[in-house]
């Protein structure tokens, strides 16, 4: 029963330190921190860039995504889009061949069996001209300075990697969005206080960052991962920063729907843990690029172990008698109740109680976490996926 509580104990404190403490620290490292890596540079700075989007059946949005950039703030002479429609079956093709005769420096390039966004990557990046480059995905749009925020860091030579700030335009707060909204919110804030401090920002939210040509290398195409975190930590690992620009700002219009969120959270799950077992020496360096990788993305991948531990742990203890496991457990049992009620009750009858919704958008995250596990288990290596609805 000793070793049940120590167990039980270990994976309640990993998981209160990971959600709750670690924040908390970065915050207070931050307020006290004189030299932020994260501040912006009092110049101009116009870099040539080069824009990589990797696009599949992108209809809907492709138009608005170009749109956004080319009515922005940066000079178009300084701007090459390069687009990879990747095997598209509606008329992304089309829509793209308009746009190249309308604009030289849109490049579209149609890939006539489906790849997958790495190797559509992989494909394009070699291709682009300037060294500083933009992957983003169809459905980001751009505001009138997202460019000129993203680019002006690579003034500073030792800056890698820079992510931008999605704000989601959903607008309601049905289904899964308002909980989804803060999560975005906190890990926001994580990743810029990682930048600011360190330049160790974990990794780019994925829709929109930006990076030097010359510390990419090809993604591995034989499994799934996710490419951004990928090219991330692999630019971290070679000393250079990545930071988070609150400045650069994009815009997002996600889904509601809780199964379509929670499948698009097992994929990204399932390609994050990938990058642990590639990356797993950084955790042996004790330095700050270790203590944020443990800290933000490995607790995180192996929370859905501890919350089974607690789970399970704390009913077993709580048959002993001990009052504060009693109470704990019942806590624990009616979180998970309350789960349910909200899954298959509340939320099919468009029915909302904000702390029902935020207990199930951290017990489904965890699932999905845990359903990623599965995947990279059994060995899963297709990174090929349908992009969700677009809007």
């Amino acid at each position: 029963m000793l070793i049940i509580k120590i167990l039980f104990w270990i994976s309640a404190i990993l998981l209160i330190y990971n959600y709750l403490l670690y924040p908390f620290i970065l915050l207070i490292i931050h307020y006290f921190s004189k030299n932020h890596k994260c501040r912006k540079p009092d110049i101009d700075f116009l870099p040539k860039v080069s824009i990589i989007i990797a696009a599949h059946n992108e209809e809907l949005v492709i138009s608005d995504k170009l749109t956004s950039i080319i009515k922005g703030d940066y000079p178009l002479d300084k701007i090459e889009i390069l687009i990879g429609s990747d095997n598209s079956t509606d008329n992304t093709n089309a829509i793209l061949s308009e746009w190249a005769e309308k604009y030289s420096f849109i490049k579209p390039y149609f890939f006539t069996q489906r790849q997958g966004k790495i190797a559509i990557l992989n494909q394009l990046i070699p291709k682009a001209n300037n060294e500083i480059l933009i992957l983003t995905d169809a459905n980001i749009i751009f505001s009138p300075k997202t460019i000129i925020e993203l680019v002006i860091y690579f003034s500073n030579l030792k800056i890698g990697f820079v992510d931008s700030r999605i704000i989601n335009i959903n607008g309601s707060t049905d289904g899964i969005t308002l909980p989804e909204q803060k999560y975005i919110s906190l890990e926001s804030k994580i990743k810029e206080y990682e930048g600011c401090i360190w330049g160790k920002t974990m990794g780019s939210f994925g829709g929109c960052y930006a990076m030097r040509k010359d510390l990419f290398s090809p993604i591995p195409e034989d499994k799934l991962i996710m490419d951004d975190l990928y090219i991330c930590l692999n630019i971290l690992k070679n000393n250079f920063w990545g930071i988070y620009a609150r400045d650069a700002v994009v815009y997002e219009k996600t889904t509601a729907d809780m199964k379509i969120e929670y499948n698009r959270k097992i994929r990204i799950a399932a390609g994050a843990i990938q990058n642990l077992f590639i990356f797993s020496s950084i955790l042996l360096k004790f330095n700050a690029l270790s203590f944020c990788f443990f800290s933000h993305k490995v607790l995180r991948w192996f929370g859905p172990f501890f919350l089974i531990i607690i789970i399970l742990f704390s009913i077993i203890i709580a048959t002993t008698g001990n009052w504060l496991y009693i109470l704990l457990s019942s806590i624990i049992v009616l979180s998970i109740l309350i789960t349910i009620i909200d899954r298959y009750i509340l939320y099919p009858r468009n029915k909302i109680l904000k702390l029902f919704r935020f207990i199930t958008h951290f017990y489904l995250a965890n699932l999905a976490t845990l359903m990623g596990w599965i995947r990279v288990i059994k060995g899963t290596k297709n990174s090929i996926w349908t992009p969700p609805p677009r809007a």
